[in-house]
């Protein structure tokens, strides 16, 4: 009978299928109910593989009997079942067995044996994935300890943050992303209340009610619910452990910026400050520097590119969170004018010692185009190297 109809439907993919029934329908012209004995020897006279079925026939909600083989292997799952209905129902039977509603819906056999293959393949799912998500845990709770660690050596030895947002953004990673935390926490809950509708549904068909065993379904959807549960509460606490180990070092490092920022603007501040000091008291003294007249314009352009571009500078190298970022088209225009400005007063500075008289306009030209180049070329060396 199985291989006739096998021969005769064409096959499904496996990955459109969740998995394939085979379903031996039997009437009973009884009207008194069978017992366990009366039952097997009805199922002994089926002349199929479901003969060698093994099990507690179960009543349905509707009156039937029924027994079913536990699928083996993985999906698409195969499992046989046999119906046992009243000659007297034999209409009401097909339509619970095999009917399909005028609405569309299948016939409730039909639904419960599609549940009964969605379970098992919801467990099939989680057992894949499990320990990719509890290595996933393991990570984020190790990354967790690493940053509380990195919160004390900062507590001690004054270090910038720098490895303190290295492992907030580790653990942000770990967060976001398809197979973040997140997102697979999400994915667990909804398959622990997909099971719940699942299980829902079969019992409406097969009630769970003493003397009626609904063997290895219960068990299943009992062990699977018992293992999301399990995998949210160790997911949600792990997540908890890190969102407060975060807060702790989000505090530090706040506290860790605002300190070297106030740094950066002493630093800034104190070397402007100087600067237009000696002006000032150069100015109210009016005291003039022995200085030849050919240095005054170049020494001018270095002290006004020098003060233009220093909080730049410093602001580049010297962030409030301890590190430095890539430089941008004014950093780049800032140190060819300061390497500039410097070989143009280097220049002048060497002719008047050398020869007495200032610098020619191509030797200037000239000392301040290869200076230029040469700073910007050591700037982008050591950007590179910083990176």
């Amino acid at each position: 009978m199985r291989s006739r109809w096998e021969a005769a439907v064409t096959p499904f993919p496996e990955h459109a299928v969740l998995g394939t029934a085979y379903v031996y329908r039997a009437l009973d012209s009884r009207r008194a109910e069978r017992g366990t004995d009366g039952m097997n020897r009805l199922l002994a006279s089926v002349p199929s593989l479901a003969a060698s079925l093994d099990g507690t026939w179960r009543r349905t909600s509707d009156g039937y009997r029924i027994l079913c083989s536990g699928p083996l292997g993985s999906a698409p799952f195969v499992w046989e079942a046999v119906a046992v209905g009243p000659t007297a129902r034999e209409d009401a039977f097909d339509a619970w067995t095999w009917h399909v509603h005028r609405t569309g819906a299948p016939a409730r056999f039909t639904r419960y044996l599609e549940e009964a293959a969605r379970l098992r393949h919801q467990a099939s799912v989680h057992r894949a994935h499990q320990q990719s998500f509890r290595a996933m845990c393991l990570r984020l709770s190790a990354t967790s300890q690493r940053l509380a660690e990195r919160c004390g050596e900062v507590l001690a030895n004054g270090t910038g943050p720098n490895d303190l947002l290295a492992a907030e953004v580790t653990i942000a990673a770990l967060y976001v992303g398809d197979q973040g935390l997140n997102q697979s926490l999400r994915d667990l809950r909804d398959m622990r209340y997909s099971v719940r509708i699942t299980v829902d549904t079969m019992t409406g068909v097969l009630p769970v009610a003493p003397g009626n065993d609904v063997g290895g379904d219960q068990e299943l959807s009992h062990d699977l619910t018992a293992l999301l549960d399990d995998d949210i509460g160790h997911g949600e606490s792990v997540k908890q452990e890190a969102e407060e180990i975060s807060r702790t070092a989000a505090v530090l490092v706040q506290q860790r910026m605002h300190l070297l920022q106030q740094r950066t603007t002493i630093i800034q501040g104190a070397v402007l400050g100087s600067l237009l000091m000696a002006l000032a008291a150069v100015q109210t003294l009016s005291y003039r520097l022995p200085l030849p007249g050919a240095l005054h314009a170049p020494l001018i352009t270095w002290l006004s590119v020098l003060a233009l571009l220093l909080p730049v500078q410093l602001l580049r190298w010297r962030r409030a969170d301890g590190g430095t970022r890539r430089p941008t088209w004014f950093d780049q225009l800032s140190v060819l004018s300061m390497g500039a400005a410097t070989g143009w007063l280097s220049a002048s500075v060497g002719a008047i010692i050398w020869t007495g008289a200032p610098a020619l306009s191509a030797v200037s030209s000239g000392c301040a185009m290869v200076l230029g180049l040469a700073s910007l070329l050591a700037d982008r060396v050591r950007a590179s190297r910083s990176a």
